[in-house]
């Protein structure tokens, strides 16, 4: 409690400081600033005398009274004396209970209606589903049922959804892949340009080192095909990596929406093993695609582009 708002502290033994010390300063908060304030207390279970001699046990009461008098007596006490003390440590420790018990009260029944409410919906899904048990066909229709809510269920996270309490807070399902495409993806593709001084220089280079000692009058295909490949090949690494931020995303898509499932823990843990399977294998085949795409743009230069006109110049 670095700040001192939760804190209260509290003096003991505060009979045995010797004559002519006290710790009403501290009492008053003037020391050691906390919050809730200080509280002093005597705790003492014997009776001392004038030279620090045990003369006899004491019960609680005899205990508390022993205390109180020391307060009302003692002239650095005196008049706080009814801030002192083990009674009012104790209404004051109850008032902070309670008034914690208050603040938390509001959070931890909205916490519990809300679980009602999830478990009253999870009793009335075994209760429909209970209805067909009669049924020979129940495994049947139980399954397509399933297979049905489960197709929505992903369908309907990637196209959208009605708008809900945590829909305001994140993006969700489709809404993640779309930002992958329109901000993540271009992102990456942009730290992969070259800028038109550096690659001037680089083409130059290129030239000269085609050329070697011999003079040209003509500028070579090959230094500028030699350049663009090279810039398109830096390509590939950010479409992969967008092709691994959408499985990611449709990943957690299918774990959501076989969540739903959870009622048959075996179908549903199949159904993901199956659904990941599938969506591993169009990764494999959607990153093939993706570099045939890229190696077919490296395959062929076409230098009467435009581009290369107005490079040149």
């Amino acid at each position: 409690d670095p700040m001192g708002k939760r804190t209260i502290g509290v003096l003991t033994k505060l009979d045995m400081m010797g004559k002519g010390y006290n710790a009403r300063e501290v009492l008053l908060n003037k020391v050691v600033v906390l919050e809730r304030g200080f509280i002093g207390v005597v705790l003492r279970g014997q009776r001392v005398d004038d030279f620090g001699r045990t003369s006899k046990e004491l019960d609680i009461p005899g205990a508390l009274e022993n205390e109180r008098q020391f307060f009302q007596n003692d002239p650095a006490y005196r008049d706080i004396a009814d801030r002192l003390g083990v009674p009012y440590l104790q209404r004051s420790l109850s008032l902070q209970l309670t008034d914690h018990i208050l603040k938390c009260l509001p959070e931890l029944q909205r916490e519990l209606q809300s679980r009602y409410r999830d478990l009253s919906k999870e009793v009335a899904e075994y209760q429909a589903s209970a209805m067909f048990e009669t049924s020979s066909t129940f495994d049947t229709k139980a399954l397509v049922g399933l297979t049905h809510e489960l197709h929505e269920n992903f369908d309907t996270a990637l196209q959208g959804t009605h708008l809900k309490e945590s829909d305001l807070k994140t993006l969700t399902g489709g809404a993640r892949i779309a930002n992958i495409f329109r901000e993540r993806f271009p992102f990456e593709l942009v730290k992969t340009e070259l800028q038109d001084k550096d690659m001037r220089n680089q083409t130059i280079v290129a030239i000269k080192n085609i050329r070697g000692f011999r003079a040209g009058l003509f500028t070579p295909d090959e230094a500028f095909e030699y350049i663009v490949q090279m810039q398109i090949s830096k390509f590939e690494d950010p479409v992969m990596k967008c092709v691994d931020m959408v499985v990611s995303e449709l990943l957690s898509i299918i774990h959501e929406a076989t969540n739903k499932m959870k009622r048959y823990p075996l179908l549903k843990q199949a159904t993901e093993e199956l659904l990941t399977q599938y969506l591993r294998e169009r990764e494999y085949a959607t990153k093939q695609a993706c570099s045939a795409y890229v190696q077919t743009q490296l395959s062929y230069i076409n230098t009467n582009n435009e581009d290369f006109i107005g490079f040149a110049g």
